[in-house]
């Protein structure tokens, strides 16, 4: 079992139904089946969403393997908390048009972060 993983895999999975969910409405609110028209409301929800699922898969792929490699609890409990935190920031920064873009780039660089320790990490235990 991998049970950080679970954790994590749950938790980000919650978030991808809220960000669905969200996407769902937006279309149904700006009366656009496909696409997002001229919405600057749907582009930034429907990036939001695309963002997510384009990154969370390999991340908890990665966060998996270390796992199963016997990487340590503090390790992995920081490199999922790194992930559901940058998701989050990403998203609040992407969503508020008036917040900056300081929210979003922290979102990135939280997100990145695991993305690059954790894909070296995994190179050199493969050695």
């Amino acid at each position: 079992m991998l049970p950080i993983t679970m954790l994590f895999t749950g938790l980000l999975g919650l978030l991808f139904m809220f960000h669905t969910v969200r996407v769902i409405l937006a279309r149904r609110s700006a009366h656009i089946n496909l696409g997002m028209g001229d919405s600057d409301a749907l582009l930034r929800t429907i990036r939001i969403h695309g963002n997510f699922s384009e990154y969370v898969p390999l991340l908890l792929l990665i966060m998996a393997l270390l796992e199963l490699s016997v990487v340590s609890e503090t390790a992995l409990y920081a490199f999922g908390t790194s992930v559901v935190v940058g998701r989050l920031l990403h998203f609040y920064g992407i969503y508020s048009p008036t917040t900056p873009g300081i929210a979003r780039i922290i979102g990135m660089v939280l997100t990145f972060i695991p993305l690059i320790l954790g894909s070296v990490w995994l190179i050199l235990l493969s050695l």
